[in-house]
């Protein structure tokens, strides 16, 4: 058997999955300086112009437009602020912060997001208050993406707010648009990718020890293009080994209905911090090329059997370390 073990060329956000929730890294964003969020409401012209980046993070841009003045009328001592951090997109959540400086209390009677790169979220529930003096967070899940995405808005978070005599109303932009321009490119081409192929672990795995044996089936739903699965790579708590040629672990050639890869999984580390704090570490990444087009990757989650075979790996892994054996 030929081992191999692809390197995930995700650096954009590599930093971030040793210490949120220890998550694997995202795909490529492009490489710009994040602001801090902006309080400021949505302007006209270019402020509302969409995002640029690189050809894998942004497919089809929204034309920039010239939008009418928000009407943003908060009321003076309230500030608010949307932040869309590195593990918020990682996690898909807006997060938006209002803090009361004023002498009353103010309740939030709406709260939404709008998006050309993805669909509306969830209704948004509840009216809380905020009191005067204090700070309040809330989380906007996002939707599915936009495929194709829309085009000539910009991306904002609308919110209102009442004393019970006055309602005020105010618009805020989401901050770095970008990581939701790379977020739709993902998705996007997540879903063309399954249109055609059926990807799946084996949830009938074996385990001997330190190494768990299972395989990806591959199993072909449309069209008659050769699919090609290029790379399949492990998380921060485990290490997967397939078997196949460097750039080619496994085609389905035209006519071709499914194919299988072998794959050994064994532990990379089960110290008490990667193991309470990686809650993304049960998804594996997995590149596919349909034709001869550019690989698309997609994270593929275990199904119940190979959950509970990976999470005897752990457990193998805690026991010898917690009697001073090696872990292999």
């Amino acid at each position: 058997m030929t081992h191999r073990l692809g390197v995930v060329l995700l650096a954009g956000l590599a930093a971030l999955a040793a210490c949120a929730d220890d998550a694997p890294a995202p795909p490529p964003t492009p490489a710009t300086t994040a602001p801090a969020p902006s309080s400021a409401p949505v302007t006209t012209g270019d402020a509302a112009a969409a995002p640029t980046g690189d050809a894998e993070a942004v497919t089809t841009a929204p034309a920039a437009v010239t939008e009418p003045a928000p009407v943003s009328d908060l009321p003076p001592g309230l500030a608010v602020t949307v932040e869309y951090a590195p593990n918020l997109a990682v996690l898909r959540r807006l997060e938006v912060t209002l803090v009361n400086d004023g002498a009353v209390p103010v309740e939030i009677t709406e709260l939404a997001y709008r998006s050309p790169w993805v669909d509306r979220g969830p209704p948004w529930q509840g009216r809380p208050v905020v009191d005067a003096g204090r700070a309040l967070a809330h989380v906007l899940h996002l939707g599915d993406a936009t495929c194709p995405p829309g085009r000539g808005e910009a991306s904002v978070v609308d919110i209102a707010v009442t004393d019970g005599a006055v309602t005020w109303r105010g618009t805020y932009p989401v901050p770095d648009p970008e990581r939701l321009a790379a977020l739709n490119a993902r998705d996007c081409g997540q879903r063309a990718v399954l249109e055609v192929v059926d990807l799946v672990f084996d949830d009938a795995p074996t385990v001997e020890g330190q190494v768990l044996t299972t395989s990806l089936r591959a199993t072909r739903r449309a069209g008659d293009d050769p699919i090609t699965i290029t790379q399949i790579d492990g998380s921060i708590l485990f290490q997967l080994l397939p078997d196949g040629p460097d750039g080619a672990l496994a085609t389905l050639a035209p006519g071709t209905a499914r194919a299988s890869i072998p794959l050994e999984v064994r532990n990379t580390r089960c110290d008490a911090h990667a193991v309470s704090q990686s809650s993304l570490s049960y998804r594996f990444p997995v590149f596919v090329r349909i034709g001869d087009g550019e690989p698309t990757y997609l994270f593929l989650e275990p199904g119940p059997g190979l959950r509970a075979g990976l999470e005897a790996l752990v457990q193998e892994c805690l026991a010898r370390e917690g009697s001073g054996l090696p872990v292999k």
